[in-house]
């Protein structure tokens, strides 16, 4: 690193703010988009249901929506996974993160998860939106998330990310930087 002291602002341009709790008020909600006004986060993260709402309350302000395709667990076919990308673009979502494929990587699928993956990055760089893939790194062996990168990167995806909802901070910085070393610079 440079050695640059990194500002609220500078931190908050790189963050996708959440609002993905299952019991989310409608309070809640409009809380968390003024939260993202106010520091000008580089995304929100809303629920498919929420695209529309978040889209439209985010006019002109230049933060982009992102939505989840088969949150939480990756268990949905992927012609399925597909569709829900395509109806969140439609919708107005322009960024997409799809979870992995849990159970097929830990069986061992390497070829399942690489064509699903490379399915809906196909969808979303077709309308020139970027996709995500989240691991649920709490189910991985390291040796399952290294894998994991590396399929990610041949299906072209453009970032991937862990979920650290069950992680202690420890272990999800020493993941975050496995993940890390494990892409090149062209998967973030």
């Amino acid at each position: 690193m440079s050695g640059k002291v990194l500002s609220v602002s500078d931190i908050a341009k790189m963050i996708d703010h959440s609002l993905l709790r299952p019991t989310l008020t409608d309070e809640e909600f409009d809380e968390g988009i003024e939260l993202v006004k106010k520091y000008h986060c580089a995304t929100v993260m809303v629920a498919p249901y929420d695209v529309p709402r978040a889209v439209e309350r985010l006019a002109g302000s230049g933060i982009k929506t992102s939505t989840v395709i088969d949150f939480p667990h990756g268990l949905n076919l992927t012609e399925a996974k597909v569709f829900e990308a395509n109806l969140a673009i439609d919708k107005g979502a322009s960024h997409i993160d799809m979870v992995l494929a849990i159970s097929r990587l830990v069986a061992g699928h390497f070829d399942y998860v690489e064509n699903d993956i490379r399915a809906v990055v196909e969808a979303g760089h077709t309308r020139k939106v970027p996709v995500k893939v989240i691991f649920e790194t709490c189910y991985l062996t390291d040796v399952l998330i290294v894998e994991a990168c590396k399929i990610s990167e041949r299906a072209g995806a453009d970032f991937v990310k862990l979920r650290r909802a069950m992680h202690l901070p420890e272990r999800h910085w020493k993941r975050t930087r496995l993940m890390r070393q494990s892409c090149s610079r062209e998967c973030r």
